[in-house]
């Protein structure tokens, strides 16, 4: 209290003592109205402590990766917390908290369904999966949905009713192939893939179409999906050395990528190999800094984690004219065009380390 404020309260303190006695009656005094930018606050000049925002869980269960790391679903989550924070950006009574559960292989359905039971039990308000098999989860997501939980699959898969949002693959394998036919013309492309880095076989025959639908099916454009990296490297000699006429590779993921170039090394024929690549993991970029792949046609799974979880927070306002579906475009990198900036970019859109030193 001021001193000016004090000095009315003592006056009228005072007048109320001598009414009393003249009177013998007490009388309420009136209070002194004190200027307000002199007012003490209401707490009593304590200051009143900001509300604790409500934790509201939102879940996220993946496809499948290398570990619980995997760097592609790592920055899918990252995305999905950028776009909570902005979001509710002027909200100070809610808080969103990512929690992100991932299956270990891409067979692994069961657990799959069990991580997201589990996401459910928590009270999760919103839930965004990459289902391994949408007809096995798609009684459980339908039954949350009509729970109040907000739901949105990655991935193209179909689940009646839920939004969609995915990486448009068949487009990835149109642009890789528009892209070697450019510089190879008239020139044989082979295709190879292993679905390995945590791209599911239905991904990649997605992009193996896609690229198909440009190239043109034929006996002529060799086609090798392998089930895993070692196994494609078992191919990849005879296909490469006993097959000159193949120009071009379009890899339609990392590890298989990175089989070609081990065995063009082998083979002498790096730099006379095109080779085209997808999903820009590390060993991906530093090959493409060095001209050992031509061009990388890559993703963006911040931006594709980021829409996912708006499609589930704000349903019925994205998508096309099919219903709640939105494909995502892919990205080229070439070579020709990389700079330092442009690496770093990709790097951190895949939570990569920045140190590409070889």
């Amino acid at each position: 209290m001021t001193l000016r404020a004090t000095a009315l309260v003592v006056t009228v303190f005072i007048g109320a003592v001598a009414h009393l006695a003249a009177t013998g009656r007490a009388e309420v005094p009136r209070q002194p109205r004190i200027p307000a930018e002199e007012a003490a606050p209401v707490s009593g000049g304590v200051s009143i402590p900001e509300p604790v925002p409500e934790i509201v869980p939102v879940g996220f269960v993946s496809g499948y990766g290398a570990d619980q790391n995997d760097p592609f679903w790592s920055a899918v989550a990252e995305g999905m917390g950028t776009a909570a924070e902005e979001a509710f950006a002027g909200d100070a009574t809610r808080r969103y908290l990512i929690q992100r559960q991932e299956p270990f292989h891409q067979n692994a359905v069961d657990l799959q369904l069990n991580l997201v039971e589990q996401a459910l039990a928590l009270g999760v308000q919103a839930l965004v999966v990459a289902p391994l098999d949408a007809a096995a989860l798609a009684p459980q997501l339908i039954a949350a949905q009509r729970r109040g939980v907000s739901v949105t699959v990655i991935g193209e898969v179909a689940v009646p009713g839920i939004p969609m949002v995915a990486p448009d693959h068949y487009l990835a394998g149109m642009l890789a192939a528009q892209r070697i036919q450019h510089l190879l013309p008239e020139r044989t492309i082979a295709i190879v893939g292993t679905g390995g880095a945590g791209v599911s076989r239905r991904d990649l025959e997605r992009r193996r179409d896609g690229a198909l639908s440009v190239l043109g099916p034929s006996p002529e454009i060799p086609v090798r999906l392998a089930l895993s990296p070692d196994d494609l490297s078992l191919v990849l000699p005879d296909l490469l050395g006993r097959s000159p006429s193949v120009a071009g590779v379009i890899a339609l993921d990392g590890p298989a990528a990175l089989a070609v170039t081990a065995v063009a090394r082998e083979l002498g024929r790096t730099g006379e190999l095109v080779v085209l690549a997808m999903d820009p993991h590390r060993r991906v970029v530093d090959e493409l800094r060095r001209g050992e792949i031509a061009a990388v046609v890559a993703f963006q799974p911040r931006l594709l984690g980021s829409e996912a979880l708006q499609a589930a927070l704000f349903p019925g306002q994205r998508g096309d004219d099919s219903g709640d579906v939105l494909y995502l475009s892919p990205i080229v990198f070439a070579n020709e065009d990389l700079d330092d900036e442009t690496v770093m970019g990709i790097l951190r859109n895949y939570d990569l380390p920045a140190d590409t030193g070889e």
